[in-house]
């Protein structure tokens, strides 16, 4: 640990990255919630959530490749650069946001930028940590980085739960866009040398070929990718709950607006306390052990949503869906930089986001359709099934792995 804080890279990336996560943290809590307050805007929302889906989906692959050709810094500059730019134009008036209510096509806007920004943000910072820091770093800095990510939406769930009720919408906007600037300049500070050669053939740079290397490396390790997709169907579910907890919590528990911020908050807290406690139980446990447990933890909870329906116990269940759900990522991202070569980490982790997109789009369809016909509780139902199955998919690679007393998880070794 103190190693880590000595090397100035860790700390820059960490400062750098709550900046922004703060700022647009405030923004995805607001937009959905002043959807809701439009006549039939729980509806519109899960149909742009649905579009946005789609437009991520078909881009994945093509993020993946820049990720694996191109250096990483540069990518996360100007991705922020660009959600700077167009978040300041709305904050400042532009398509007059500011002349009274903001209407359905700036809030689609906004909520397109943000979605892509984090769409191009996850996967880079991810390969740049592997590119960074050396494999016995891993697990602290994944769980470094949890933390500094969940400390960031704790803070923006306190300071929207504040805000949105006294100050506009444009004002939240300028405090995004100075948070974003905040962020670009410290990370050019970042000491930084694209450290990838390979350079793919081809025309416009990236064939065809080097896009579907990530699929073939998985190809040729069915147990590895079927293990690792099971294991991002927590994410999914946390994706999908961002559309259906706004509508929960306003029709089923019947909260304000404040809800919505507290949710993050203890949510944030949830997943703070996962990424202290995962480094210190990865030391104790293999990662697919503690994948395996975790998973049916998540499950367990968005069950007792179900069942169990109450302020409190929703409130205190977060907390424990936020450990589930930010434990399996600690664990899942130190196992694949420990097993996937960075060259190839973007379009491997792409291939799982891909996959993640489509079963998001065809579960968002169907269930913005229930909740058009005001049976939200039954899209729940429906993720607790797919959950169970992904949970006992899980158990059962490692109920064979255990019963071989071997593994086909070869861990890499850094060049």
């Amino acid at each position: 640990m103190n190693q880590l804080f000595k090397d100035r890279k860790l700390p820059i990336i960490l400062l750098s990255n709550i900046c922004a996560s703060i700022g647009s943290g405030m923004i995805m809590i607001a937009i959905p919630f002043m959807f809701l307050q439009k006549e039939g805007g729980a509806v519109s929302f899960g149909y742009m959530t649905i579009a946005v889906t789609i437009g991520l989906f078909i881009t994945t692959p093509l993020v993946g490749s820049l990720i694996d050709k191109h250096s990483r810094k540069r990518i996360l500059l100007v991705s922020m650069t660009g959600a700077c730019i167009i978040t300041a134009f709305f904050a400042l008036g532009g398509g007059n946001a500011g002349g009274g209510s903001t209407a359905v096509w700036q809030l689609s806007v906004l909520f397109i930028v943000a979605s892509f920004y984090y769409h191009l943000f996850y996967p880079t910072m991810f390969a740049l940590n592997q590119e960074l820091f050396e494999p016995e770093q891993y697990k602290t800095v994944n769980g470094l980085m949890e933390i500094q990510g969940q400390t960031a939406a704790v803070l923006a769930g306190v300071l929207a739960a504040i805000l949105m009720p006294i100050l506009p919408f444009t004002y939240l906007l300028s405090i995004n866009a100075i948070a974003y600037l905040l962020s670009i300049g410290i990370l050019l500070f970042l000491p930084y040398t694209h450290s990838l050669k390979q350079r793919p053939p081809g025309p416009n740079g990236v064939s065809l070929r080097f896009r579907n290397e990530g699929l073939e490396f998985l190809k040729q390790r069915p147990i590895l990718f079927v293990f690792l997709l099971c294991s991002f169907m927590p994410f999914i579910g946390v994706m999908v709950t961002n559309y259906l907890f706004p509508i929960y919590i306003d029709d089923i528990l019947a909260l304000g607006a404040a809800a919505h911020g507290i949710k993050s908050f203890t949510y944030g807290i949830g997943a703070v306390l996962a990424g202290i406690l995962l480094p210190i139980c990865l030391r104790k446990w293999e990662h697919h052990s503690l994948i395996m447990i975790l998973t049916w933890m998540y499950t367990g909870v968005v069950c007792m949503f179900v069942f169990v329906i109450h302020p409190i116990v929703f409130f205190v269940g977060i907390v424990f869906y936020a450990i589930g759900n930010a434990g399996i990522r600690v664990a899942r991202n130190s196992f694949m930089m420990h097993h996937v070569p960075n060259d190839r980490i973007g379009r491997v982790d792409s291939v799982f986001r891909t996959c993640g997109l489509a079963i998001r789009i065809m579960l968002l369809t169907f269930f913005t359709q229930l909740v058009a016909g005001e049976q939200v509780l039954v899209s729940f139902y429906l993720l607790v099934a797919l959950l169970v199955v992904s949970s006992g998919t899980i158990t059962f690679i490692y109920g064979k792995l255990q019963t071989k007393r071997t593994t086909p998880f070869i861990a890499l070794k850094k060049a």
